[in-house]
């Protein structure tokens, strides 16, 4: 939208007070509140729209960057993404707008700029107080490999490291990465691992998931397969325990199942027309669950990891298989005896792994717990 408004209100100022770029008497070029000296010394002194139009021609030339007080408020995302042997940022006067610190120029509000694409330095360190960076604030820096986030910083945004082809290596202070990437972050950086931009390249919506987040991977997977949505738009609540209509419904997700018009309500408390009944119907239908005696399906109670387990060999047709679970697991008699041969299977497929060498059969299936068993079943059983 800024840059449809940007090109509109370049094309207004054409028709009532034509830009032009001339050779400059001091220099290679000029314009309306730029010069480009025969040093590379690009000097902005006022707010410029249509910069990337006027000096475009001359931006590989550009080695250094001198910003006045009425500029530098107006460094927008990408202004000198193609500025290829852009050096050094300074401010020609001290301002309340902009800060530049070693060559790197920072906004008002803490936010990274543009880190210099020829800047010599192969390591950066972004200060603690850096509070975002803006989009392609460090494209085509070729002799950066390595960049140390802060430890507060949630997330990328598209493009940042844009054609950084000798970055190999982004870490974050204080340990482990526990932000996430947008999808392109490092379009053309050739030399980051695959597996890396795999597991951090995602537009996650949720401020309680993290790439260190337990079961990140079947959160991840169910989220993007449409089995799983958040409990609201920005929270997953991976802790959260999950009802036995709910993991039903994911399962028939899943599945592909949609609607069973011809089938009756199964059990007392499943009522008609309600999010799960379909999927509760199917369930029962194809033996996936037998429900409680009382002739109540318990659409509210939590799935237990026993309960889910079982469902789960019903859905892959697995009658259970020949697994040494006591010399794995310390808990192995807390499994109910209908339980045993599901949770034999679940194990000897690693579809649940338990935690610290319990199964913890009775306790509670988390959402995470949940997606991250329908993330591993193997393809074989998959229907």
């Amino acid at each position: 939208m800024k840059k449809i408004a940007r090109i509109m209100f370049t094309a207004l100022l054409c028709l009532v007070m034509p830009m032009t770029v001339s050779a400059a008497s001091d220099g290679i070029a000029s314009g309306n509140g730029w010069t480009l000296d025969e040093n590379g010394t690009l000097t902005i002194t006022e707010e410029l729209d249509s910069t990337e139009l006027l000096w475009s021609e001359y931006s590989t030339q550009v080695r250094k960057v001198v910003l006045n007080d009425a500029a530098a408020p107006f460094v927008w995302d990408g202004m000198f993404a193609d500025c290829t042997a852009l050096e050094e940022i300074v401010l020609a006067e001290e301002t309340r707008w902009a800060e530049v610190r070693d060559g790197v120029l920072f906004g008002s509000g803490g936010e990274l700029r543009c880190y210099p694409a020829a800047k010599p330095d192969t390591d950066y360190i972004i200060p603690e107080d850096c509070t975002l960076i803006c989009g392609r604030a460090f494209a085509g820096a070729g002799n950066l490999k390595s960049v140390t986030l802060p430890e507060n910083m949630m997330s990328i945004v598209d493009y940042t490291f844009e054609n950084c082809t000798s970055l190999s290596s982004v870490s974050q202070a204080g340990g482990e990465l526990t932000i996430f990437f947008a999808e392109n972050a490092f379009a053309g950086c050739t030399s980051m691992d695959p597996a890396f931009v795999e597991r951090y390249c995602w537009d996650e919506p949720f401020f309680d998931v993290t790439p260190q987040t337990e079961y990140f991977e079947g959160i991840r997977y169910a989220y993007e397969e449409g089995l799983m949505n958040g409990v609201s738009a920005a929270h997953f609540a991976p802790d959260s325990p999950m009802t036995r209509a709910m993991f039903v419904t994911v399962l028939g997700r899943k599945t592909g199942v949609d609607k069973l018009a011809a089938a009756s309500v199964t059990f007392s408390d499943v009522e008609e027309g309600q999010w799960y009944t379909d999927a509760v119907h199917w369930a029962a239908i194809w033996g996936l669950v037998e429900g409680y005696g009382d002739g109540t399906f318990g659409i509210n109670d939590p799935v237990t990891i026993e309960q889910a387990a079982v469902i789960l060999a019903r859905y892959a047709r697995s009658g259970g298989v020949s697994y040494d679970m006591e010399s794995r697991y310390t808990d192995t008699d807390d499994i109910s005896d209908w339980a045993k041969g599901a949770m034999s299977w679940v194990t000897y497929e690693g579809i649940y792994t338990g935690v610290d060498g319990e199964l913890r059969p009775k306790e509670n299936a988390s959402r995470a717990v949940v997606a991250q068993m329908l993330y591993k079943i193997p393809p074989v059983y998959q229907r």
